[in-house]
């Protein structure tokens, strides 16, 4: 299911849209097109004429309704930077259709009414209905394309995060001076009990060696071959 605030938004853009392109002054207005270009064509008025230059203006009229539609439920996904799920996509679809359909209806209802009570043949809104259904289809495999899209990018900057927050991992642990490299090195390796052991020794010889009296370190340093009395 869409976010609270996706849906929000997106109601609010429609709302606006609703108040400037109102259905029915839509469908009034293709309607004077389809006449006024049926008699600046020269073939005079004729109801058949009339119901496939309504067909054309009225496919126009959903086309970008549905444009609008998309880019703005388009630009909220992308704004709001919504986390990716599975049946996105779907979820989308769902919403352009909740808002496409109404209108669609509206103007097939209106080109069937117009057909029946000339007793036109069906075939003449049947190219007109499959552009309605086409307009939305179109959208579906954008909205698609979309989300595969927007899944990628977002699993590429989660990467380029956690790249991000190792590289300052691994400066936060370089050591700032000598002695706590050492440390952190002895530390470290697999031998450091050894290590620390032999340091041990040698802090307790040392302190063993500096407690014997002067003849007694001397004897010492000459057995190590570190004295020599020339």
């Amino acid at each position: 299911m869409l976010p609270q605030k996706i849906n929000d938004l997106t109601d609010g853009f429609i709302r606006v849209y609703n108040l400037e392109h109102s259905i029915s002054i839509e469908l009034r207005k293709a309607h004077n097109r389809a006449a006024t270009s049926l008699q600046q064509s020269g073939l005079g008025y004729n109801i058949d004429g009339l119901i496939l230059y309504m067909g054309k203006n009225l496919t126009a009229f959903l086309e970008a309704r549905a444009q609008y539609l998309w880019e703005k439920l388009k630009q909220i996904v992308t704004s709001t930077k919504i986390e990716h799920y599975a049946e996105l996509s779907a979820d989308l679809k769902s919403k352009i259709a909740n808002y496409y359909n109404p209108a669609r209806q509206a103007a097939e209802n209106y080109l069937e009414q117009m057909r029946q009570s000339s007793k036109v043949p069906t075939g003449y809104t049947v190219e007109t209905k499959a552009a309605f259904n086409n307009i939305l289809l179109k959208i579906n495999a954008e909205m698609d394309l979309f989300c595969e899209e927007y899944a990628a990018k977002e699993k590429e900057e989660n990467q380029t995060g956690a790249a991000i927050d190792q590289n300052d991992e691994f400066q936060e642990k370089v050591p700032s001076t000598f002695e706590e490299g050492l440390f952190s090195g002895i530390w470290k390796s697999r031998f450091r009990w050894v290590i620390i052991g032999v340091v041990m020794l040698a802090i307790v010889a040392f302190a063993v060696y500096t407690a014997q009296p002067d003849e007694i370190k001397i004897r010492i340093l000459k057995y190590l071959g570190f004295y020599s009395s020339h």
